[in-house]
């Protein structure tokens, strides 16, 4: 992915978020200096420790913003999920002020993933289930970062 100086992110470190009612997926990217978004783990803490477990995300990886996947129906609209992932933001947005948190749509991202999954010979051409939702994340971020 190419990144120029004008990118409204260079340089800045940025956390991608996969928010999940089981798993949550991390991937980390700074677009300017990574040649890509990395997958960086998965949480499976709820609510409040969540969100402490993500601002310290921040702290200890010199995060510069936050991107929150919203689950958007495939029409865009909003759904049920997405009104739980944004009361979820809220909270979170909160806890890790004065990081700015960004939403952005994942939709497909899980299936993105899994496709990359089977075309890599570092999973042996097949999924590893643990590691999806920080693929996710990855991929969150990715689209994040093109879009911007």
């Amino acid at each position: 992915m190419e990144i120029t100086p004008t990118h409204p992110y260079y340089q800045q470190r940025l956390l991608g978020v996969d928010y999940g009612e089981k798993v949550t997926g991390f991937a980390l990217f700074c677009p300017g200096q990574d040649p890509f978004p990395q997958p960086f783990g998965r949480s499976l803490a709820q609510g409040e420790k969540l969100c402490q477990e993500i601002a310290q995300l921040i702290k200890n990886e010199d995060v510069g913003r936050v991107v929150l996947g919203l689950p958007l129906m495939l029409d865009g609209q909003e759904g049920q999920q997405a009104q739980k992932v944004r009361h979820f933001g809220e909270n979170l947005a909160k806890t890790i002020a004065p990081c700015p948190l960004s939403y952005h749509d994942e939709t497909l991202t899980t299936e993105e993933a899994i496709h990359r999954m089977k075309q890599s010979p570092r999973y042996n051409f097949s999924v590893c289930w643990p590691e999806i939702d920080a693929w996710s994340a990855a991929i969150i971020l990715e689209d994040f970062v093109r879009m911007a």
